[in-house]
């Protein structure tokens, strides 16, 4: 019957002790190396001469039982020795060091047995073998191929662990730029898109396809990004193109070689994300903030089917951009910091969200963020609590929610720690 480790814990625990004691020491490292090598050689390798030896030098182990059995003619002592710590064991490869380790004690004699043994009919050693013979012979043990390479993974296993940490990229591949999107890669799809517009390159409402097919950005980014592109070349920020002053975005072109500059430096280096992240927030901060969105939204508000009935009622265009704004903030921005980190963005479906926006002509069918009937509860809610429409609610506005339905401590609390004041009017009362 096979009786399996793993329903014995103790029992598997000790044996993986032993065999680590057992891996740890000198000899056994010399002689895997000398089987390793004769193994890379072609040596065959031969059967052990006496085996009942390598028993023996399993006993020589201070907490194994066979040695403890051992050092009391044979019977098992009422209280067997305490296991070696995994500091003891030592893993740096080091061997192991028993404590109060004394010359005379039974337990150094057990181990003085064995310090000069050798096996019979051993090869005498020549200098070539003299590192991988320093303790048994190579005929001391038959060891199966396969059974070697496995010692070998194990044996260099530190030498051969590949980098883990990239600094910039964080855990589980995020930040990793995609391969596939390297500019030699994609030159093909690029000038694909370029050259019906010849030298000179598309203008800005022809730049839309690069935006989207080539760069995955929303459609609605596209005037964003093409007046990006042409602010860095005329910065001096893009390769090959110096400082110039900024020309007329309605009159400009993109011509191939500065959106290939621009592809090198923007897009190649990062991922999806950090692609999002580096177009919308300001070009020397390191966070996103409110008015970093606006410029978006706005251009989602001029271009959505949905949102086409609010054309003729510009006084709403703010309300909602604020509205729409505010819920990047409270769903993103769980650290309540006012400005939305890369890890912040990462961790959320802002990215996705815009992406779904931009392809679904019912905007109302986007319920996180875009949501014009979100929108329309919201305002409709805030509009019947300011009273006063100063458009700002007070502790006295607030204490009509819910048909009086909160407490003035509760209102209090709220104001305390839950509001969230705009700059220009944080000297006054009221979020």
């Amino acid at each position: 019957m096979d009786i399996e480790l793993d329903n014995f814990s103790g029992a598997k625990t000790k044996l993986d002790e032993l065999f680590v004691y057992w891996l740890c020491q000198k000899s056994t490292t010399a002689l895997i190396e000398g089987y390793i090598n004769d193994v890379v050689e072609g040596k065959s390798l031969e059967k052990p001469a006496n085996p009942q030896l390598l028993l023996a030098s399993y006993s020589s182990h201070p907490s194994s039982p066979i040695g403890a059995a051992s050092a009391v003619g044979g019977v098992s002592p009422i209280h067997p020795p305490k296991s070696p710590s995994y500091k003891d064991v030592g893993f740096d490869g080091s061997p192991l060091r028993i404590k109060n380790f004394q010359s005379g004690s039974p337990r150094a004699q057990r181990f003085e047995k064995f310090k000069n043994f050798s096996f019979e009919n051993e090869e005498k050693e020549t200098p070539s073998h003299t590192r991988s013979h320093s303790a048994l012979s190579r005929s001391a043990l038959s060891v199966d191929a396969n059974d070697l390479s496995g010692i070998s993974q194990r044996d260099d296993m530190w030498k051969l662990l590949p980098q883990f940490y990239f600094p910039g990229e964080g855990g589980r591949g995020r930040g990793i730029p995609n391969p596939g999107d390297t500019l030699e890669l994609r030159m093909e799809d690029i000038k694909e898109l370029f050259t019906p517009f010849g030298e000179e390159g598309p203008n800005m409402d022809d730049f839309v396809q690069v935006t989207k097919t080539l760069c995955g950005f929303p459609s609605f980014f596209n005037a964003i990004l093409f007046k990006k592109i042409l602010n860095m070349a005329a910065a001096g920020a893009l390769p090959g193109f110096g400082v110039s002053s900024p020309p007329q975005v309605e009159s400009a072109r993109v011509p191939l070689a500065m959106f290939c500059a621009f592809w090198r430096q923007e897009i190649e280096p990062h991922d999806h994300v950090g692609r999002f992240f580096r177009l919308v927030k300001n070009e020397n901060a390191d966070a996103i903030r409110r008015e970093d969105f606006e410029p978006f939204v706005r251009e989602l508000l001029m271009y959505h089917p949905g949102l086409e009935f609010l054309e003729s009622h510009g006084d709403f265009h703010p309300k909602y951009m604020t509205t729409v704004i505010t819920r990047f903030f409270y769903q993103v921005n769980t650290s309540g910091s006012g400005a939305i980190t890369e890890r912040e963005l990462r961790r959320s479906n802002l990215i996705e969200a815009f992406v779904l926006v931009d392809e679904e002509e019912d905007i109302n069918k986007v319920t996180d963020y875009f949501s014009y009937e979100h929108f329309y509860v919201l305002f409709c809610r805030f509009y019947e609590l300011d009273g006063d429409r100063d458009g700002r609610i007070s502790r006295e506005d607030l204490m009509k929610y819910g048909e009086h339905g909160l407490s003035q401590a509760i209102v209090d609390r709220v104001f305390q720690v839950g509001r969230r004041p705009f700059e220009h009017c944080a000297a006054r009362e009221g979020p």
